[in-house]
């Protein structure tokens, strides 16, 4: 009788994390991919996605949720030298910033967030440099800078479209 107890509660806390596992939340500010033995599903809360955030089923052991943030987000660059086309040096202090417009891009593009952000500092960097060195140091310093912002912005995008990002603003701090 012992024995039949002791099987119960081990069978009855099996089915309890098994159960456990298989509901996953999705909050409005998130957006996530739905993998199956790491090949792409569906997405959910997502502007490529039919599925809208709130609670949702997956299968346990077999299917995994990769949550992407769904809000603005800032990308501090650090200060980079970077050389004007009057060959002046300048510190240039910039942020972009972007939202994850489409997470399965941004997955198989980079994996993680963290991965996609370091991807993004390399190709703002590329554009940033690509930009300012076309013109001359009064120029960043002038009235030109939202003009000169715009085509940074603009070759970035153009950069960062296989990430499944979306720039936002592009601005030099300092």
């Amino acid at each position: 009788m012992q024995r039949l107890i002791i099987i119960g509660g081990v069978i009855a806390a099996a089915v309890i994390v098994i159960l456990a596992n298989a509901f996953y939340i999705v909050a409005l500010d998130q957006q996530a991919i739905v993998l199956r033995f790491g090949q792409y599903q569906y997405a959910v809360n997502s502007d490529v996605s039919e599925r809208k955030a709130g609670l949702h089923f997956k299968v346990p052991v077999v299917e995994n949720v990769i949550y992407y943030d769904k809000r603005n987000m800032g990308f501090d660059l650090e200060s980079a030298e970077i050389t004007a086309a009057d060959q002046q040096r300048l510190n240039v202090d910039a942020i972009a910033r972007y939202r994850i417009k489409n997470p399965l891009q941004l997955f198989r593009a980079a994996g993680t967030m963290e991965g996609g952000a370091t991807q993004l500092g390399f190709r703002f960097t590329s554009a940033l440099r690509a930009e300012l060195g076309k013109v001359s140091q009064p120029d960043i310093i002038s009235a030109q800078r939202t003009a000169l912002m715009g085509r940074v912005r603009t070759n970035l995008q153009a950069e960062v479209n296989t990430l499944g990002i979306e720039i936002i603003d592009v601005r030099i701090r300092k």
